[in-house]
């Protein structure tokens, strides 16, 4: 079993440290351990508060200290460097640049930014009556769109965090996901089950859990993250959602070294 989606203090809103999280996997029976804090958001607009991500300064530090601990592990548990990249169309041709010369083990692109604000930041959750939704989770769905076209990631990660505080269109996700669905499909890349959003006012897994079968008859890679923000968080809901998984049709998660897929069995 595998994480492939836990933060650190280096992100300024988790609490723990890497080796924490790296013990807390051991404890609960991981073979591998993925660490994607967020990537420094230098590439965006000024955002109303600061506690999104580590600095660009403090990037090699962050990469520094997640190579120590494969060392320091590797007879325990099987640790890889990542990032958690925010993507966004009109940056595109900056993030490309700092992204090229980055030595790691994977990139996650997600969405977090819409209008110059953290969609799924508790803080901003009065925004939402702002908007008509089903306006709001097209521009949202069109940059998951770009971001899949860019070609920049490996993981395509909490799909559909736009739902995390239960802002959702009365017709559905579906029509909105589903094209979605298919460019990765066609383009390949893995998409992360995160199961965070169980915690979450939505009460669902990113990509929801309706959407497994579908996933796995179109072909989609997957890989799953706990999205932890404390080490307690590890591995959260795994148990669970693997034997969904598994009733979906998927018998292997996507695992990667050096930016190149390895698959391992659920």
């Amino acid at each position: 079993m595998l994480d492939y989606h836990v933060h650190t203090h280096y992100c300024r809103h988790a609490s723990g440290e890497a080796k924490e999280y790296v013990i807390e996997g051991i404890n609960k029976g991981l073979k591998e351990i993925g660490i994607s804090d967020h990537y420094p958001m230098c590439h965006l607009p000024q955002l109303s508060y600061d506690d999104y991500s580590m600095d660009q300064q403090e990037f090699p530090s962050y990469k520094r200290e997640v190579d120590q601990l494969k060392k320091i592990f590797n007879s325990k548990i099987d640790v890889k460097l990542g990032a958690e990249v925010d993507y966004l169309k009109a940056k595109e041709s900056t993030l490309r640049k700092n992204l090229t010369s980055e030595d790691v083990d994977f990139l996650m692109g997600v969405i977090h930014l819409l209008d110059n604000w953290i969609i799924d930041d508790p803080r901003n959750t009065h925004k939402y009556l702002e908007y008509d939704l089903n306006t709001f989770y097209s521009r949202y769905f069109d940059e998951i769109q770009n971001l899949i076209r860019s070609g920049l990631f490996d993981i395509v990660g909490h799909i559909d965090v736009i739902k995390k505080f239960n802002h959702i269109p009365d017709e559905g996700i579906e029509r909105y996901i589903m094209p979605c669905l298919e460019s990765i499909a066609d383009k390949g890349l893995c998409l992360e089950v995160n199961t965070s959003g169980i915690d979450r006012p939505v009460k669902d897994t990113y990509p929801g859990k309706k959407f497994f079968k579908i996933m796995f008859e179109m072909g989609i890679p997957i890989t799953l993250g706990s999205d932890a923000h404390k080490p307690s968080e590890v591995g959260r809901h795994f148990e669970a959602i693997l034997k969904l998984l598994k009733n979906a049709g998927y018998s292997e998660l996507i695992s990667f070294k050096n930016r190149e897929k390895e698959l391992t069995k659920i």
